[in-house]
């Protein structure tokens, strides 16, 4: 996966939108999934076009965090999660010197992504500002003991996952939300019966997608985005996928606003 073997995501890049780091509020991190970028996952702070806060999608060695399935035996998937995990690591030590308190940082994953920050913040917990994991959960063999020491102190956590999934089975996400309900997490736990994770698939999009500029999608985040600051009143919710939901609730939560947006390269 790398010429680093023993620690696989050392220096990797992080890529970033929104506010710059030094004058943000508050800051989302955001986990791509096995096989995709940091590139796609940051279009969704950029279609949000966050004003107040700073996204930072860092970029996996070889698009993979870890080798293995998330159902693996731990060991199988070191060094790589240990490596991805101190990255994380790392990344919340920099908002912190930025002077933004770990209550205003949030994790978003998804696939790959939503694995392993569930499994940080089981690993590392605090009152982070929020967890969003879409088809994920905490790692280990189904039947291994998941059970982590620690308090979260009401985090808001979002557990999403079509069922059946291919890779992620329902009763692991279930798991999760129990033992961070148990950890004092605030837990929303979304079943989608025979469907996968499509919305979150597009809205995470490709290149091509992003390039055909902004289309329906983009405006309804917008919308949504805007009503849920009470700018407008808007019907149109109901209708939004929990990504976008979930995210901008977030915001919420954290006190972020929504307007102008640029993106830049960091190390």
């Amino acid at each position: 996966m790398t010429s680093n073997q023993t620690n696989p995501h050392q220096g990797a890049p992080v890529l970033q939108s929104g506010l710059v780091l030094e004058h943000a509020q508050a800051a989302l991190i955001l986990l791509h999934g096995r096989g995709g970028s940091a590139e796609d996952i940051l279009a969704l702070g950029q279609e949000l076009e966050l004003d107040h806060a700073c996204c930072l999608a860092p970029q996996a060695a070889g698009h993979t965090w870890y080798p293995n399935s998330f159902l693996a035996p731990i060991g199988n998937n070191e060094p790589w999660l240990e490596s991805a995990l101190e990255l994380i690591r790392d990344l919340i030590r920099t908002c912190q010197g930025a002077r933004i308190p770990t209550s205003r940082i949030a994790l978003i994953g998804f696939s790959q992504g939503a694995c392993l920050a569930s499994e940080f913040v089981a690993r590392n917990p605090q009152r982070y500002g929020g967890l969003v994991a879409f088809t994920g959960g905490m790692l280990g063999p189904l039947g291994s003991d998941i059970h982590h020491a620690g308090a979260l102190e009401g985090l808001p956590v979002l557990l999403s996952s079509g069922d059946p999934d291919p890779h992620v089975p329902w009763i692991r996400v279930e798991q999760t939300a129990a033992e961070f309900t148990r950890m004092g997490a605030t837990v929303q736990l979304k079943q989608y019966i025979a469907r996968f994770e499509a919305n979150a698939k597009t809205l995470l999009g490709t290149r091509q997608r992003r390039e055909e500029g902004r289309g329906p999608a983009y405006k309804t985040i917008r919308s949504t985005c805007y009503m849920l600051f009470g700018l407008i009143t808007s019907k149109e919710r109901d209708n939004e996928s929990d990504l976008r939901i979930a995210t901008l609730y977030l915001l919420c939560v954290m006190g972020v606003k929504c307007s102008g947006s640029k993106s830049c390269v960091v190390t």
